[in-house]
C-alpha cells in the first residue's frame, strides 16, 4: 500500500498482502483502514498509520470487508467464500462433493476417472499449499506433498507438482517412494500434462527472452526441448499422443502435430472456443465457450476435428442453489463418463458496525 501527499511524494506504508480490499480513511484521518490477508483466504480489517505502524482492527470468522463509512459508522460485508470441487466417478450415479478445506484448486483427473489431483490454497493448506490425491468415490484425500498440483500419470502412480512460488517441476509418487526434482532448466512451466506413453510430459512454459511455447520433457532425465514455435502453446493431448490442441498468437486454435511439426487448423475451432479434452476415439474435441469468468453453468460440446460439426454434449453446474459466482472448466476421464470441476460459492451478510476503533 502506497500513500501520496499533495505534492505527489509517495511513501510505502504496507506490503506483502496477497489480497487487499475496502480501503478507507479512519474517522480521525490519521490511519488508513483496509481488509487484507497475507496467507490463505480469510481477510480481516487492519489499520496502518502514515508512519507505517500496522495493527489489527478486529478478527471475525470468515472474511470481513470494509465497504463504506459515515460519521464513524462502518458498513461491512462478511463473506463466506469457498472454492470447492464436485465430480462423478466411474461407478457413481450422481455427483459428489470432493473439495476439502474450502479452497481446493482442481488440476487433473486420472484417465480412468477414479482419482483427482488438487492443491488446497486456503488456510488449511498452509503458506506453501498442500497437494492432495482423492478418490472420486468420496473417500478422504491423501496428502502427497506441498506446492501446486499439475498432473497425474496415466498409470496413476506419479504426480507432477511445483513449488507454490515457482521453481522446478517435481515428480511425486502417489504411493510409497520419494519425491525428486524433475526439471533442471530455466523455464517457468505453467501447465503440464502427461503424454499417453507415461514417459514424457507436454508443458507450456516461458523462458527468459522467449515467448510462451510447448516443451517436451523426458521423465527419465528431466531434459526438455521446445516442440512448438514461440507463441504457440496448449496442453490438450490427443489419445494417441501425436497431436496437441494449441492456440496461435493471433488467437486461432488448431492442432499441432508432434510428428510433422506443423499447425493444422480445425473448421469451427476459433478464438471464441476453448478445447478441454478429446473423445476416446480421437475424432472430436470437447469444447466450451472461451470466457474467463463463468457465473453460470458450463455447456460442453463435441467438435469433429475433420468436419467442424459441433454437437451439444453435457452441461455442468446446473443444480446449484444460491451464491454460485462461477463454475470452472471440467476435467474429464478418457471415456468422458467421469469428471470433476470446481465452483465458487459466496454467501454474504451486510452489517452496520459502530464503535470500531
Amino acid at each position: 500500500m502506497i500513500a501520496a501527499d499533495g505534492s505527489g511524494q509517495e511513501k510505502k506504508l504496507s506490503s506483502g498482502w496477497t489480497s487487499l480490499q475496502g480501503i478507507l480513511w479512519s474517522p480521525s484521518g490519521d490511519e488508513i483502514w483496509f481488509t487484507s490477508t497475507n496467507t490463505g483466504n480469510l481477510a480481516n480489517p487492519r489499520a496502518v498509520n502514515l508512519s507505517g505502524k500496522l495493527r489489527n482492527l478486529t478478527n471475525v470468522p470468515g472474511s470481513m470487508w470494509l465497504e463504506d463509512m459515515r460519521n464513524g459508522t462502518v458498513l461491512a460485508v462478511v463473506n463466506r467464500e469457498r472454492l470447492d470441487i464436485r465430480g462423478k466417478g466411474p461407478d457413481a450415479k450422481e455427483e459428489r462433493e470432493l473439495g476439502w478445506f474450502g479452497w481446493s484448486e482442481l488440476r487433473d483427473i486420472s484417465p480412468d476417472g477414479k482419482k483427482i489431483l488438487f492443491e488446497e490454497e486456503g488456510n488449511g493448506g498452509g503458506p506453501n499449499y498442500t497437494v492432495f490425491l482423492r478418490d472420486t468415490d468420496g473417500s478422504p484425500p491423501a496428502r502427497i506433498g506441498e506446492g501446486v498440483a499439475e498432473a497425474i500419470s496415466p498409470d496413476g502412480k506419479w504426480a507432477i507438482t511445483k513449488p507454490a512460488k515457482g521453481g522446478n517441476l517435481v515428480l511425486v509418487p502417489t504411493g510409497a517412494g520419494e519425491s525428486k526434482t524433475l526439471t533442471h532448466d530455466a523455464v517457468s512451466y505453467q501447465t503440464v500434462r502427461f503424454l499417453p506413453d507415461g514417459k514424457h510430459l507436454i508443458a507450456a512454459g516461458i523462458e527468459a527472452g522467449h515467448a510462451r511455447r510447448d516443451y517436451l520433457i523426458d521423465l527419465s532425465s528431466g531434459d526438455s526441448k521446445p516442440v512448438t514455435p514461440e507463441g504457440i502453446a496448449g496442453n490438450v493431448v490427443s489419445p494417441d499422443g501425436k497431436s496437441i490442441a494449441v492456440r496461435q498468437p493471433t488467437g486461432q486454435r488448431g492442432l499441432w502435430s508432434l510428428e510433422d511439426s506443423q499447425f493444422h487448423p480445425i473448421p469451427a475451432l476459433d478464438a471464441k472456443t476453448f478445447p478441454i479434452g478429446w473423445t476416446q476415439d480421437g475424432s472430436s474435441l470437447y469444447v466450451i465457450p472461451n470466457r474467463s469468468n463463468r457465473p453460470g453453468p458450463v455447456a460442453v460440446s463435441r467438435l469433429n476435428i475433420k468436419t467442424g460439426k459441433v454437437e451439444p454434449w453435457k452441461t455442468f453446474g446446473q443444480d446449484f442453489g444460491a451464491g454460485i459466482t462461477s463454475v470452472g472448466t471440467p476435467r474429464l476421464s478418457s471415456d468422458g463418463n467421469s469428471y470433476a470441476y470446481i465452483y465458487v460459492r459466496v454467501l454474504s451478510e451486510a452489517y452496520v458496525v459502530k464503535g470500531l476503533k
